[in-house]
């Protein structure tokens, strides 16, 4: 691999501290409410802290069912250090999330100044809102992407200086991220299959039994600490994950078509849409020796394991994807610097390629305009009357559009073999700037306390001995001293919770995809009888309603 210039420190210390401030400012704000259709990623931070805000305030983790330490341990010991330093409060969650996330970028940074390329990824990375938006969470999503960001360091380290040690590294990182976030399995698939696909054959079998041994000295104190001890429980919480893809062959092969990643782009077209390219040219061309790094190789790998591994699911909410966003990033900053390097070169981009393979590639490229323009003609001309996009929460028209364009001009430029200058490059980049620039100025601008304000009032408003159940309640306990109670059904504290853990209140979110009120009366019928409603609050533009129980 040829290699590149590193930039100068001072570019590197503007962009990293770019990102720091973009992911620190305002940390108490509520996250945007249109960032996903999922409200998952409103009220997971509490679940994710719930065990570690017990300890701390209660000295014991609660009668309840639900422990996050057993899902997700690395997450709740670190929480735990956070709260020790800082009390459970938001504040505190969201200053972990932080501190993971700039350990995330720092180990980036360390990447990329290895490339050409690498000022143009990490300036993506600094600035995309998806990431911005999603790395202020205390989400397991926010802990998978640094360890994804660490191994895939520890990665390329091993396989540009030789050192078969860091492969131990890689293993036990991929195992570590693994134990955080079970759905990055593909990640640790993308590992093997890269030492199959990328290594070369003299050291491949000693890379591959390195990463396994420090893989499988992760998983087995896992599995003898953590797994066997909670088999039980932590099955239970399987079960209900299980449950929400579907069972079915004819669910599966729904889901299979019904690929949500083609709306989910619509964030970032030229990112995803150039990734996509690049997916393309390997599968259709066979692009071996083209001069790609094999870290981009790598990223491929792991895209395309990530795009297949969540195809079959029922239930796959963007947070799932915010890790596949780095890889993403790193590829598609390669090839828009490769487009320049490559029109530099006589020949254009596809020079020597036959038509044929050419649109081939181009047709890989109008999947995604397809879908869109199919959602813009419906939404345009009939008033979302067949596609029903209206009734999609965190889509825009404008998205589509964005993504239709760019879909176009990669196949004019695949097609036509047109020879790209600095300035088209320039025009791109400017593009992706303001697209994700306005976000964020949006948000920083509407940004709202929805989350902090409601915590607050419940703790001026109910004794600090009141225990409070419902999806938002750890959420919502996090700024008082109430005891918290997650609750639903099938899942957690479903099995006569108001009487065995002493429910005095109860919050019911009233949100359209999956109404929590509507259910609770189901699950719940006489105990949601005897409520007295007290308040409302506003959160992701939905009621949630506070209950007390009544004492008769």
């Amino acid at each position: 691999m040829k290699q590149v210039i590193r930039g100068d420190r001072s570019v590197w210390f503007v962009l990293w501290c770019l990102a720091v401030v973009l992911r620190a400012l305002h940390p108490l704000a509520d996250p945007p409410p249109d960032l996903s259709w999922s409200g998952g990623y409103c009220a997971d931070e509490g679940f994710w802290t719930h065990d570690a805000r017990n300890l701390i305030l209660f000295g014991s983790y609660g009668k309840d069912d639900w422990h996050d330490r057993f899902v997700a341990p690395l997450v709740h010991w670190s929480v735990y250090g956070v709260f020790r330093v800082l009390s459970p409060s938001l504040a505190g969650v969201r200053i972990w999330a932080q501190l993971v996330s700039f350990f995330a970028l720092i180990c980036l940074a360390v990447l990329l100044r290895r490339y050409r390329w690498g000022v143009l990824a990490f300036l993506m990375l600094a600035i995309c809102s998806l990431l911005v938006a999603y790395q202020r969470l205390a989400l397991l999503e926010t802990a998978a992407i640094l360890g994804c960001s660490a191994a895939l360091l520890f990665w390329d380290t091993a396989i540009q200086r030789r050192y078969i040690l860091l492969d131990l590294g890689v293993g036990a990182l991929a195992a570590s991220t693994l134990i955080t976030k079970s759905t990055q399995v593909h990640f640790v698939a993308a590992i093997f299959l890269a030492g199959l696909i990328l290594s070369e054959k003299s050291g491949r079998l000693r890379r591959m039994v390195m990463q396994g041994i420090g893989f499988m000295a992760v998983i087995s104190v896992w599995y003898v600490r953590i797994r066997i001890p909670n088999r039980m429980l932590l099955d239970q919480y399987q079960s209900y994950y299980a449950f929400q893809q579907g069972e079915t062959v004819f669910e599966l092969i729904k889901n299979i078509l019904l690929q949500p990643v083609f709306i989910y782009l619509n964030r970032m077209p030229l990112i995803f849409m150039t990734a996509w390219l690049v997916i393309a040219e390997r599968i259709v061309l066979r692009k071996r020796s083209s001069g790609i790094p094999p870290v981009i190789d790598f990223c491929i790998i792991w895209l395309v394991s990530g795009l297949m591994f969540f195809a079959p699911f029922g239930y796959r909410p963007l947070r799932y994807y915010v890790p596949l966003i780095v890889p993403a990033i790193l590829v598609a900053a390669w090839r828009l610097d490769r487009f320049i390097h490559d029109s530099v070169k006589a020949g254009g981009s596809a020079a020597g390629v036959n038509f044929r393979h050419l649109a081939a590639v181009a047709f890989w490229i109008l999947i995604p305009v397809g879908i869109n323009g199919a959602v813009l003609l419906d939404a345009l001309v009939f008033s979302g009357r067949y596609l029903k996009f209206q009734n999609v929460p965190g889509l825009s028209l404008v998205g589509c559009a964005m993504v239709v364009i760019t879909g176009l001009v990669l196949t004019a430029v695949v097609l036509g073999k047109m020879r790209l200058k600095p300035v088209h490059l320039l025009l791109a980049v400017s593009f992706f700037m303001a697209l994700h620039a306005g976000r964020l100025t949006l948000w920083q601008i509407e940004r709202t306390y929805s989350v902090l304000e409601a915590s607050r009032y419940i703790g001026r408003m109910v004794p600090e001995d009141s225990v409070i159940a419902g999806q938002w309640a750890p959420e919502l306990c996090l700024e008082n001293r109430c005891t918290a109670v997650p609750m639903w059904k099938d899942f957690v504290n479903y099995r006569d919770p108001f009487h065995r853990l002493g429910i005095t209140h109860v919050l019911s979110w009233q949100y359209p995809p999956g109404d929590e009120l509507q259910l609770q009366r189901i699950w719940f019928p006489e105990e949601m009888r005897q409520l007295q409603r007290l308040t409302v609050f506003n959160i992701k533009k939905s009621p949630v309603v506070f209950w007390e129980v009544s004492a008769e």
